[in-house]
């Protein structure tokens, strides 16, 4: 009568073998999936524009913008700022320039003018 619990024990086994070698291909090819998720190349981070003698590096992924000419660096456009379009933004930034008012001399001074003219 041994015999049927002997092979109750090696089926139990058997399946849990089974069971335990699904369970570990299943761990490995998940581990395998998120490598290959995190490993696959990106877009690239940096742009670069040369105007003349300026060189214009954008950051893709913030928006920043950096312009180097010669030895000197400044950030153009920084992180989060917004841009207007076309040449009105510029136009806005500047300040308006005054009219020039036309110069008057005093009466006082109007008199040795006028004598000096003749």
């Amino acid at each position: 009568m041994d015999e049927p619990n002997d092979s109750r024990a090696a089926l139990a086994d058997a399946i849990d073998l089974a069971a335990r070698r699904i369970m570990t291909g299943l761990v490995v090819a998940g581990a395998v999936i998120g490598l290959a998720v995190y490993s696959r190349p990106g877009p690239p981070r940096y742009e670069v524009d040369v105007a003349g003698s300026t060189v214009i590096r954008t950051n893709v992924r913030s928006g920043t913008v950096l312009a180097c000419e010669g030895q000197r660096c400044y950030v153009v456009v920084e992180r989060g700022q917004d841009l207007e379009d076309g040449p009105v933004a510029a136009e806005k930034a500047l300040p308006a320039p005054r009219p020039e008012q036309p110069k008057t001399l005093p009466a006082a001074d109007a008199a040795p003018a006028a004598a000096n003219a003749q």
